[in-house]
């Protein structure tokens, strides 16, 4: 049988972004690896999340292309680092990483009224 999932979320933009780190610790330090599997996912002060495990493109690198993309589409400042610099985005690979002539991953733009439908049903 498979062990349960503990999962941390730590970090984040947050002054207590330090507090958070080490309550992180202290968790990693003291769960029972015998009885869980244990994951953290590290948010950076800039708000980017990163995995501790698995360097193959995973949920969380959906979800930090899709925050991304989000938040550039509510921007009226280009305040964002380039697509290209995303660690999520160096783990694709052609054609899936193919970038269009608005800096935006040629798929999203492709799949914009997709991508809208299903969230548009979470709401639901």
């Amino acid at each position: 049988m498979a062990k349960p999932k503990a999962i941390v979320v730590y970090g984040g933009r947050s002054t207590e972004h330090e507090v958070s780190c080490r309550s992180a610790s202290y968790i990693f330090k003291n769960i029972d690896r015998n009885r869980y599997d244990a994951y953290a996912f590290a948010v950076d002060k800039t708000g980017v999340w990163h995995a501790d495990k698995d360097e193959r493109f995973g949920l969380i690198d959906v979800v930090n292309l899709g925050l991304y993309h989000s938040l550039k589409a509510r921007m009226t400042t280009n305040r964002l680092p380039p697509l290209t610099e995303l660690s999520a985005y160096k783990k694709l690979t052609p054609p899936n990483n193919a970038i269009s002539d608005t800096s935006e991953l040629e798929v999203v733009v492709m799949k914009r009224r997709d991508i809208r439908l299903i969230a548009d049903g979470l709401h639901e």
